[in-house]
């Protein structure tokens, strides 16, 4: 009803203004002076929000639309629902402007403005329908949660699919607004900020002048954790004594089971334009097994998804034993007994060829023995780090028995020696004189018998055996190109020799240089630089004439360099893949010819203007996924040139050994489609290098 008598009551304004200002005048005056008809328009209005201030807009005219100079400084009305709301003067181009302060209720109003006409010009009138829209507030949850439920004024909202709550809002003022606890199975979800510099669940909101808000949390999500050994097969969890976890905000998790658990899978920090999610990332520090860690520190990053399963391979080993006798060399005892790292003991029976395999072995010092032996059996000490074969000597009855045997003849002769005429008791028919010759016989035989013995025994080579080779090995034949073939990451590449020469020898790992270790095992271990090839050494660079210390390793040359002490320069990676492509003479080649930076057809690929080429899609993703610890929250740029170096190369297929690969200066990557989806799909190859 209320615009209906507002239209009557301005349409009759209208009308009685017109009529007053339309009344005849003397004849003479209305013959000289004919008044000009004009039109008044008022320009669209846009829905105003309540309690927003607003500006209405008229324009006088000619009725053809022309803009005469008369209508300049000519007075309008403006008129809402009827009600006078004030009055202005055009400017030279017959515009005028109302701003209107007052408020106006939710609803739609009439708006009439008024021109009373002058001498020269006609009255004129427009009419316009103004909408006031209640005010609307959006809280935006970041990252975006289906279901968080707010509290505005005793009013309950819950965010949509798009993480988005919305209310509509009558009237201006201010309003409480509080978060309220989150309560999913699939996740938690932890208050952390609004987008302004408010941290506490309750504010308050102004209104009409706040429209959107943001407000962030923390979110947990559900893992749980499987384990597999370095053939890929799984390891029974009961075996873990304790899984160590640490993320990229610093916190560090040590669980006793499996899962599933509660970690922390992203938190909100402030930008410049406005609240963002940062993914946590979560490395594993240590899987403990029978007291020793069998992964490599750090080696293992993840970043969490709702009830996630992850999967951590452990560094766990294969032995072969076997058993024979120190002097005969047949094969003797019932089995061996196994001391582990943590002191617990087991005994393992040989099988039907003598041998006795031990799976799932965790990395560390064992001591091992014969069991069942009828001898003397003393414990070995074995340090393992890889599949090893180890041959156990056990010095046997017979053994003892032959070398007293010896021993007394020995002694015996030694005695005759010295005293030949004791020989002529047994009434041997040998001159006297030859009793002495006769006892030096009886000591050379003996001492002859017994170099015998023990060559035969310490020569004689262990039993070969033709089972089914340790995992991670190969039958005889060709090698392999690499260790994707096998499957074994971590184990020694199994690359085809180019001359014998060029076959490093593998060091164990404790001939790693105590300032190497700890760099070694924080990034990476076996899987990132392999064994050690060579004894820490000094070198002088022939560039800079600097002494420094360097290792090398399968993968790697790594250099310590003093006057970066304290930084995380300290130790660096030499520029293996620069001198591997040189002595394969690939650097004239084309792949190694710098490129343009023009478009891309693909998105997934990055141009390094430093070196002038491109990596892409699965070496892309492996580069940026992988680099030296530095502390970093995810795997920074800084992290992953420091271990692989910018491109050298575009990516191409090495014509020696047909698989594809990608130069860069520190590390040659290859892919193999044949391990597509797995951790295996790209590799790192061992290199050839120069001499430090």
């Amino acid at each position: 009803m209320r615009p209906l008598r507002g239209y009557l009551a301005s349409v009759a304004v209208v009308l009685v203004l017109i009529a007053l200002g339309t009344l005849p005048t003397t004849p003479a005056r209305a013959a000289e002076e004919s008044p000009l008809p004009t039109a008044l328009t008022i320009q669209p209005l846009d829905p105003v929000t309540v309690g927003e201030s607003f500006t209405i807009v008229a324009q006088l005219t000619s009725a053809t639309g022309d803009i005469p100079g008369a209508v300049n400084n000519e007075a309008l009305e403006l008129l809402i629902d009827g009600v006078h709301e004030r009055r202005t003067r055009t400017n030279f181009a017959g515009v005028a402007s109302f701003p209107v302060r007052r408020f106006l209720p939710v609803g739609q109003y009439t708006v009439t403005v008024i021109y009373a006409g002058s001498r020269s010009l006609q009255p004129a009138s427009a009419m316009a329908t103004l909408t006031i829209a209640p005010a609307v507030l959006e809280i935006k949850t970041v990252p975006a949660l289906v279901g968080v439920t707010f509290s505005f004024n005793g009013q309950m909202l819950r965010s949509g699919e798009d993480g988005v709550a919305r209310i509509e809002i009558p009237t201006p003022g201010i309003y409480p607004l509080e978060v309220l606890p989150v309560e999913r199975n699939d996740l938690r979800a932890e208050f952390s900020r609004w987008g302004d510099e408010i941290f506490t669940t309750t504010r308050e909101v102004v209104i009409p002048e706040m429209k959107t808000l943001e407000v962030g949390f923390d979110v947990s999500y559900q893992a749980s954790f499987s384990f597999v050994d370095l053939a890929g097969l799984p390891v029974d969890p009961k075996r873990i004594t304790s899984i160590t976890l640490k993320s990229s905000l610093g916190e560090t998790r040590t669980l006793t089971s499996p899962g599933p658990e509660w970690f922390k899978a992203g938190r909100v920090v402030r930008r410049q334009n406005g609240l963002e999610e940062v993914p946590v990332q979560w490395s594993v520090e240590s899987v403990i097994i029978g007291g020793t860690n069998v992964v490599n520190q750090f080696q293992q990053r993840f970043f969490l998804q709702p009830n996630d399963l992850r999967q951590i391979e452990l560094l766990l080993y294969t032995a072969r034993f076997t058993a024979r006798d120190a002097l005969f060399g047949f094969s003797i005892g019932e089995g061996i007994k196994l001391q582990y790292p943590d002191g617990s003991v087991e005994v393992i029976p040989f099988g039907p060829d003598r041998q006795a395999f031990v799976t799932s072995l965790p990395r560390g010092e064992y001591l091992v023995s014969v069991a069942g032996a009828p001898g003397l059996s003393p414990a070995s000490p074995i340090a393992l780090s890889k599949n090893q074969e180890a041959e156990l000597l056990v010095i046997s009855y017979l053994d003892m028995a032959v070398a007293g045997v010896l021993v007394a003849l020995l002694a015996t002769g030694l005695l005759l020696v010295g005293r030949p005429h004791l020989l002529t008791w047994l009434k041997l028919p040998v001159p006297s004189h030859g009793y002495r010759t006769a006892a030096l016989a009886v000591t050379g035989a003996t001492l002859v018998l017994g170099l015998t013995v023990f060559t035969l025994g310490s020569v004689r080579e262990p039993s070969k055996s033709t089972a089914t080779p340790l995992p991670g090995q190969s039958r005889a034949g060709p090698p392999p190109k690499s260790t994707a073939a096998t499957g074994a990451l971590n184990e020694v590449e199994a690359v085809v020799p180019r001359s014998a020469a060029a076959t490093p020898v593998v060091l164990p790992d404790e001939a790693i240089a105590d300032m190497f270790r700890a760099f070694w095992e924080q990034n990476g271990g076996l899987a990132t630089f392999g064994h050690p090839i060579s004894e820490a050494v000094e070198w002088r660079d022939p560039q800079t004439g600097q002494v420094v210390t360097v290792q090398e390793f399968e993968r790697a040359r790594l250099e310590h360099h003093p006057e970066l002490s304290g930084t995380p320069y300290e130790i660096q990676l030499g520029l293996l893949g620069y001198e591997d492509a040189a002595w394969r003479g690939f650097l004239d080649t084309e792949p190694f010819r710098p490129r343009e930076p023009v478009p891309e057809e693909r998105e997934d690929c990055t141009y390094f203007w430093q070196t002038g080429h491109w990596v892409c899609s699965y070496f892309r993703a492996y580069w940026r996924s992988r680099g030296l610890e530095f502390g970093d929250p995810d795997v920074s740029l800084r992290e992953s040139l420091a271990l692989f170096g910018y491109p050298i190369s575009e990516e191409f297929v090495d014509p020696q050994t047909g698989i594809r690969v990608q130069y860069f200066e520190r590390a040659r990557l290859e892919y193999h489609p044949e391990h597509a989806g797995t951790p295996h799909e790209v590799l790192p190859s061992r290199l050839e290098r120069g001499e430090p």
